[in-house]
């Protein structure tokens, strides 16, 4: 009535073309921060960098929220977790049932090498506090790593037997009753179950 002209919305909208490069660059990214996550790990010590690089090279990134599972006791598994950001609690059920959390885990921590390394089912439950990102490298991506030197064994059967040690003298700590809390296989008889999860003669 009043002679009024309503005036549409007008919006500018600028297009960016991202350049064929743009993924390269995110990848080879994203291929650095997973090394800095696995070079610094105690079972990956045996490796060389540019088996470390194999590994990358495979490894994938995977987001959990608070309170997903990323592992649940008794599992098949063969693959290890870095965790890159958040945190996560270890728990262990006893054999009458009785679920104990025996420790916690942040940022440069990682679990599931027994997994990785025989085969084995998962010894604990992992379970998010937070938002979380963890680099996952499994047994086809370490197997590649192995081929290029199976030299390695006698190292990373040694790493896995300290590691397997801390495990059951935590689980032992915190008064878990389960399998997890006694005396870990020796350095020969873990060297067999590696050698033999990956066919290696």
């Amino acid at each position: 009535r009043a002679g009024l002209t309503i005036p549409f919305p007008a919006r500018d909208v600028t297009v960016h073309m991202r350049g064929d490069d743009h993924d390269t660059r995110a990848q080879e990214q994203l291929r650095r921060e997973f090394f800095a996550e696995l070079r610094p790990l105690a079972v990956f010590a045996p490796l060389s960098d540019v088996q470390i690089e194999m590994l990358v090279r495979g490894a994938g990134l995977q987001r959990y929220t608070a309170g997903e599972t990323l592992v649940r006791q008794g599992e098949a598994g063969d693959s290890l977790f870095v965790i890159k950001s958040g945190k996560v609690r270890v728990d262990v059920r006893s054999e009458s049932g009785q679920v104990t959390t025996v420790a916690a885990l942040d940022s440069g921590d990682f679990f599931g090498e027994t997994s990785l390394l025989t085969g084995e089912p998962r010894t604990a439950s992992v379970i998010s506090l937070a938002e979380t990102e963890v680099v996952v490298v499994d047994k086809a991506d370490f197997a590649e790593a192995l081929a290029a030197d199976t030299g390695i064994l006698e190292g990373l059967s040694l790493a896995l037997e300290s590691r397997m040690r801390n495990l059951a003298e935590q689980v032992a700590a915190a008064g878990a009753d389960t399998a997890s809390a006694r005396q870990p296989p020796q350095r020969a008889a873990l060297l067999t179950r590696i050698r033999g999860f990956f066919g290696v003669q």
